[in-house]
C-alpha cells in the first residue's frame, strides 16, 4: 500500500509476547558475556542486561505501566 506521497505503510509491531521473549533472550546474551569482560565494557553489558529484564518483566507486562 502506498500513501499519496509515495511513502510505504510501515509494517504493524511484532506481537508482545515475541517483544519480551526477545529482551530475555538479549538478557540473557549481555549477562553471559558480562564475565567475559571487564571495565567499562562489563558495566555496558551489566546495563543493558538490566535494561533488558525490566523492560520485560515490568514494562511490557499485560496491565503493566506501558499496556
Amino acid at each position: 500500500m502506498r500513501l499519496a506521497h509515495g511513502d510505504h505503510v510501515p509494517p504493524p509491531p511484532p506481537p508482545v509476547p515475541d517483544v519480551i521473549n526477545s529482551l530475555r533472550a538479549s538478557a540473557e546474551a549481555a549477562s553471559r558475556l558480562v564475565t567475559t569482560e571487564s571495565g567499562y565494557r562489563a558495566g555496558l553489558l551489566a546495563s543493558i542486561a538490566a535494561s533488558c529484564t525490566a523492560s520485560a518483566t515490568v514494562a511490557l507486562v499485560p496491565g503493566g505501566p506501558s499496556i
